[in-house]
């Protein structure tokens, strides 16, 4: 880094067109983040890093091309002035909220979301988190947002000090000219673009939740936009006097990006392949605007655009927030909850967009030369805009607080839940075999849900364990981690009869109550269940590798066809998971042939089969749980989908006398509805898998069901 005195170079100003591409992407991320639609919303991530690779390499070399230098005084002083103060001010308003509405556990996760964030490594942090299968369903953070952020600032933490030190060796064996620079920097940033692609190709598949938030993987959007920076000479000259060009390549662009948001679902395989859709859309778009700006274009170009354009910053760091917060305060409240979140977020934007990001952003800060002079023309320039904007954000922010400071102090009261309106939950007329009947234990854990539907205020030691994980010991968990299973799965126990356990993280959950069941009535118990990998023919895919799960099957296929046990005991979820290649949920046809199909594998190595359906899938009591809200806010009911998927497995069981099935939803529901705690314990750990401090409460009614299906009694 040479000496600042050179003179700095001349500013450019914002093009419209640009400002219509992140008007466009903040808009597909909000509306994603809120309503789930466009599916592929989230792709405005993408253009936002085309964008900032564009930009942010453009000024780096027109300072390099115009003084000889680049100043990373001037340059980390200007991305901090940009990004920090309406970053933190999000950050403090988020943790203050979060100590004022949600439970405790969750507050301190937002803290140390916002200490990542603030660091700029909350991709990292999110990446690590979403690796812990049994945190599937886990409350969402209001600042999983800031991932973006964080994989931007660490690219510019490499890229610039990269390619000032590649001009600077070059500099030591030949004179550098424009062209030599512009061809040094396409070079460079071409060998990182392609690199990162090939990586993220290969993570998409074998990690996706590392693939999504690395900044390894992520780097070639930002790559693409710089590219495009440095061949912005010539691709002017190429469009120079071709108007009709320069228009078709922007609406080109502009359709790619549209029809991306709508092509591309969460099961698109992320961010390699499929990104490119809105990336090169992306940088169609604002390589079109080289040198001239595209005429018709006023999607872009209109004055609405461009203002959205210029708050997409401060309404990015809102929106989430105010999604997060406005679900939790308007819970089930519809279209008024929607509307309402909307006009908070673009509210909170704007008055933070002009209060806080524009002026602090063009203040004469890290500015040494004429100070005192700049500060006072600074000052007279922005002070309206500060004032009135300072109080529109006041204003929000004030009515918001009253509001939950008014709920909270206010009496939380509900309606007693009435069980007996909803419909019978089997949702079947009955099956071949004779059910068995309800004997006092299961009676015992009917009654403390009924309790529980009744009462309109959160018990102190159920508020205690919200957001404190599974209750799961270290030796179980570990046994279903593919990074530190061991061969064989893990045995307890040293009787004669063997049982082996099947499944996903949900069998996983269920193994320590099966565990201390069956060893205490003398038998052997091998657990087999994997995390992420369902039991099924199908190839599927929910969150894990397939390539992984398909050598678990196989392998577990194996040991129960070579120690033909006394008993299999399977039990998976009723699949949210995708056909590997596909998308979309997966039908209940195709996950009942795949389900069979596995079950009818194992029926002839083995005396009994047992199929323990697992539990519905609820509300996260972490997100709808809240000072404010009262126990019925978090009851739940089984889908449809469930419903039928617990058919099929009655169905198997009435067809075949070596099959039992325990319906678990027992243990959870009555009349269809099931709250999210009962005997002072919660029901679950998040939405999927059973809280086990409940379980071992529960244990007689499991432990009746379990022998009833083996036709045992005690050993």
């Amino acid at each position: 880094m040479r000496s600042s005195a050179h003179a700095s170079p001349p500013k450019k100003a914002l093009r419209r067109d640009i400002q219509g591409i992140r008007a466009l992407a903040v808009v597909v991320v909000f509306l994603d983040h809120l309503l789930g639609w466009p599916h592929g919303g989230f792709a405005g991530v993408d253009m936002f890093f085309v964008i900032s690779g564009f930009l942010i390499t453009g000024l780096l070399l027109r300072e390099y091309e115009g003084t000889g230098h680049i100043s990373f005084l001037r340059f980390y002083g200007n991305r901090i002035k940009r990004i920090v103060p309406a970053a933190t001010v999000v950050l403090l308003v988020t943790v203050a909220l979060g100590y004022l509405i949600f439970p405790a556990s969750r507050a301190q996760s937002v803290t140390w979301d916002a200490v990542w964030s603030f660091l700029f490594g909350q991709n990292w942090n999110l990446a690590l988190e979403g690796t812990d299968y049994f945190g599937q369903g886990a409350a969402v953070s209001p600042l999983q947002h800031y991932w973006s952020l964080s994989v931007e600032e660490q690219f510019y933490f490499v890229w610039p000090w990269l390619l000032l030190g590649l001009l600077l060796l070059y500099a030591r064996f030949r004179p550098v000219t424009a062209r030599s620079t512009r061809l040094l920097a396409g070079g460079s940033i071409g060998i990182v673009s392609v690199s990162s692609f090939v990586w993220a190709m290969i993570e998409s598949t074998a990690s996706p939740t590392f693939a999504y938030f690395s900044t390894l993987t992520r780097g070639w959007e930002l790559g693409i936009g710089a590219a495009i920076a440095v061949a912005a000479p010539a691709i002017g000259r190429s469009l120079a006097g071709r108007a009709g060009a320069r228009t078709l390549l922007s609406w080109a662009g502009l359709a790619i990006m549209v029809v991306s948001v709508f092509v591309i679902t969460p099961e698109s395989v992320w961010p390699a392949p499929w990104a490119l859709l809105p990336v090169l859309g992306a940088a169609m778009a604002i390589a079109a605007g080289i040198g001239d700006e595209p005429q018709h274009a006023v999607i872009l170009t209109n004055p609405v655009s461009k203002y959205i354009g210029d708050i997409s910053y401060s309404l990015y760091l809102w929106h989430f927030p105010a999604i997060v917060f406005g679900m939790t305060l308007f819970p089930g409240s519809g279209s008024l909850g929607y509307a309402l979140t909307l006009v908070v977020g673009f509210a909170l934007a704007v008055a933070s967009y002009h209060a806080i990001e524009k002026p602090i952003h063009q203040s004469p800060l890290f500015k040494k030369p004429r100070a005192r002079e700049a500060w006072k023309s600074w000052r007279s320039q922005y002070a309206d805009s500060m004032k009135y904007g300072a109080t529109g954000f006041l204003a929000v922010t004030t009515a918001v607080l009253a509001f939950v400071a008014i709920t909270v102090t206010a009496p939380t009261t509900a309606p007693v839940v009435a069980a007996t309106t909803a419909a019978p939950i089997d949702g079947s007329e009955g099956t071949e075999k004779e059910q068995p009947s309800v004997g006092p234990a299961q009676l015992e854990v009917t009654q403390a849900l009924e309790d529980a539907l009744g009462t309109s205020a959160w018990p102190e030691a159920v508020v205690e364990q919200i957001g404190t994980g599974s209750g799961m010991s270290e030796e179980f968990s570990e046994c279903a981690d593919p990074a530190t299973a061991p061969d064989g799965g893990c045995t307890w126990g040293d009787g004669e009869r063997t049982a082996v356990l099947l499944g996903d993280s949900t069998a996983a959950a269920y193994a320590p109550i099966l565990v201390d069941i069956l060893t205490d009535q003398g038998w052997t118990v091998r657990s087999l269940a994997m995390n992420g990998c369902e039991f099924s023919t199908l190839d599927l895919t929910s969150g894990g590798a397939a390539e992984r799960c398909a050598d678990w099957k196989e392998e577990a296929d194996q040991l129960v066809q070579e120690t033909q046990p006394d008993a299999v005991i399977i039990t998976t979820q009723f699949s949210i998971s995708t056909i590997t290649g596909t998308t979309g949920n997966l039908p209940v046809e195709d996950w009942t042939t795949g389900f069979t199909e596995a079950v009818q594998a194992v029926v002839g190595s083995t005396e009994k089969v047992v199929l323990l359906t697992p539990a519905p899938y609820e509300k996260q009591v972490s997100e709808c749980y809240s000072t404010l809200s009262a126990p019925a806010d978090c009851v739940s009911t089984p889908t449809q989908g469930y419903l039928d998927r617990a058919s099929v497995v009655r169905d198997l069981a009435g067809a075949d006398p070596t099959i039992e099935a325990i319906e678990s939803q027992d243990w959870f529901c009555v009349d269809g509805l099931c709250p999210a705690f009962a005997q002072d314990e919660l029901t679950k750990a998040d939405t999927v898998h059973p809280y086990q401090p409940y379980l071992t409460a529960i244990r007689p009614a499991i432990e009746d069901a379990l022998l009833g299906a083996l036709e045992l009694g005690a050993a």
